[in-house]
């Protein structure tokens, strides 16, 4: 048994109560707040709806939908199952590893996704479960302490009291229904501070100026998990989704010393061929003249250690 706390695009779960045996926590937050500068990206708020402050911000409209759907080309090529279980094969994880916390560096596991499980300086971190939907998965492990938090707030875990959460900024936007709840939660990226290593989670997101300022105020990080996938076609989804050109900027922009590619090879969700997003970032990583550890991808359920550098080391005279 391990402590878990559990992030979502929009809320933290600081106490989980979880059914299956490697999840279970009891882990209570105090707010902690520093002083921003003027500049810092600050979400815009109007009649119970939540907005981007980017100008590289544009509201997806029903009729570009319907166009993106019945219009453009779909050049995903998803093949058969027996193929996949060869281009995309999938790990069975042992989750016993997670029982012994490293020393140094960064433990992680790609479920699936933008669903990370993350385990550094003796906390677990779960990011955007999607095992069964999030409020009947969130229903069957008890989970009944529920923080919500805006852009830039920081909370401390008393049990752990080296370790920060901040809610940082993101480009994207909010609906469970499509229609009736459309921007009415906000939606966010996440850090995760410890004292040597420290995560950053960019969950789902566009390319903006924000990555900038997390980077300045947060960074360097150890580890990121940053979407690469589900950006085609660019007209229709570079407000909201990334291309691996822009997630390698990010990894630049927030100062990550190794990041992980999430957000692709799970679901059927946009047009660009089915593999493009791995292949992408593997040509952009050269471009940058990046070494090829320095952003890498995960098969489904593959457990690696990300051994890097303590953040003494990466602060210098800064630490």
């Amino acid at each position: 048994m391990f402590s878990v706390f559990v992030i979502f695009r929009n809320k933290f779960f600081p106490t989980v109560n979880c059914a299956e045996d490697f999840l279970s926590t009891t882990v209570l937050f105090n707010a902690m707040a520093g002083p921003l500068e003027e500049n810092y990206a600050k979400p815009l708020y109007a009649d119970g709806k939540y907005d981007n402050p980017f100008p590289t911000w544009k509201q997806p409209r029903a009729f570009d939908l319907c166009k993106y759907f019945f219009c453009d080309a779909d050049n995903s090529n998803i093949p058969n199952q027996k193929e996949l279980d060869v281009t995309l094969p999938l790990h069975h994880p042992d989750f016993k590893e997670f029982q012994s916390p490293p020393v140094n560096g960064t433990r992680v596991v790609w479920l699936g996704h933008a669903t990370m499980l993350v385990q550094f300086d003796g906390v677990t971190i779960l990011t955007d479960p999607i095992f069964k939907g999030n409020k009947q998965w969130m229903e069957d492990t008890g989970c009944s302490n529920v923080k919500e938090m805006t852009w830039w707030q920081e909370e401390t875990v008393p049990n752990h009291p080296d370790i920060r959460v901040a809610c940082t900024p993101c480009q994207h936007w909010s609906s469970r229904t499509g229609i009736l709840d459309v921007n009415q939660s906000l939606w966010s990226s996440w850090c995760v501070i410890g004292p040597t290593q420290r995560f950053y989670f960019a969950g789902d997101t566009g390319y903006c100026e924000a990555f900038k300022q997390i980077g300045h105020r947060y960074g360097p990080f150890s580890l990121a998990g940053i979407p690469i996938g589900a950006y085609q076609p660019r007209w229709f989804m570079r407000p909201q989704h990334v291309e691996p050109e822009e997630s390698v900027q990010i990894h630049l922009d927030v100062r990550s010393e190794k990041s992980i590619g999430i957000h692709w090879g799970t679901f059927k969700l946009t047009h660009e061929h089915y593999l493009e997003p791995k292949e992408k970032l593997r040509e952009e990583v050269e471009k940058q003249n990046l070494s090829p550890q320095d952003f890498i991808t995960l098969n489904h359920g593959e457990i690696r250690l990300i051994c890097n550098k303590k953040l003494k080391e990466l602060f210098s005279e800064n630490c």
